[in-house]
């Protein structure tokens, strides 16, 4: 089942805001092809990277190029940082980036979840893009905060999906320049009716955790499909509220390694996320 879907993207001024560097968030040290503090879902020993370094930067000397690879399927880049330390609960995130989508549908997405010392939900937020970008532009991805908790870590995602979960081959993205701001943020309102950020962490092994948004109270239906498309797992199927969430899903001893394929439904949108199970 597929429906198309337009994000319309909101904006956000900043007042009186403190920004916080991400650690190795100029992409100028790497270890190999995968930059220094990040984790990807390059596979070194079959020759397959979706996630590289370029010289083609917005401030320094080096960027971070995420780009759909082919292989027996398409291989969508996926970038996390899983502990990011931060101070204070943020209340944006903000970048530089490029993105060069192959076909329509095909969109970036960004998602920042901050939790607290025992692992709770402090702060979360999803930005999508679907428009090209030839040339460096900034991003800013609004936090909502859920509770006063101090916040401990955050976990930032980047990633490229399509609408019927595989994007096209050659769809890329450029990244650089991030940082954290604490502070006064004003935001406007989306139009998205829902917006889903990258499963973390990938690869799972135990667990894993999808930021989401819906804009109204719907019905969300959250199932998991190998790559044959047939329907191994209903995780949610229930109405939830306008707002944040964040699924959690422990993995099922049962479920091989491998890649899958989790999709939400609200009704109206459909979301795919590529997931990988790696023990």
């Amino acid at each position: 089942m597929k429906q198309l879907y337009t994000f319309l993207l909101a904006s956000l001024v900043l007042s009186g805001s403190v920004t916080a560097q991400v650690n190795n968030g100029g992409f100028e040290a790497w270890t190999g092809q995968v930059p220094n503090g990040w984790s990807n879902n390059n596979i070194a020993p079959a020759d397959l990277f979706p996630v590289t370094s370029s010289d083609d930067a917005h401030g320094g000397v080096l960027a971070c190029r995420g780009e759909v690879i082919a292989s027996t399927i398409a291989i969508p880049p996926i970038l996390q940082n899983l502990a990011q330390p931060v101070t204070g609960t943020p209340t944006t995130f903000t970048g530089w980036y490029k993105f060069g989508p192959q076909a329509a549908g095909d969109l970036l997405s960004i998602s920042v979840t901050v939790v607290d010392a025992g692992g709770g939900l402090v702060a979360a937020g999803i930005q999508q893009y679907t428009d090209a970008q030839a040339t460096y532009a900034q991003f800013s991805v609004p936090l909502v905060a859920y509770n006063t908790n101090a916040a401990a870590t955050a976990t930032i995602s980047f990633g490229i999906s399509g609408t019927g979960g595989s994007p096209t081959v050659g769809s890329w993205f450029l990244l650089d320049d991030l940082e954290l701001a604490t502070g006064t943020g004003i935001g406007e309102e989306s139009a998205w009716e829902m917006a889903v950020g990258q499963p973390y962490p990938q690869p799972a092994t135990t667990e894993v955790r999808v930021p989401f948004r819906v804009r109204q109270a719907s019905r969300i239906t959250a199932q998991v499909f190998d790559l044959q498309g047939r329907e191994l797992l209903t995780l949610i199927d229930q109405v939830q509220a306008p707002g944040e969430h964040v699924l959690s899903w422990s993995l099922p001893t049962a479920l091989a390694d491998g890649q899958y394929v989790l999709r939400l439904m609200d009704g109206n949108a459909v979301t795919a996320r590529p997931l990988v199970v790696q023990r």
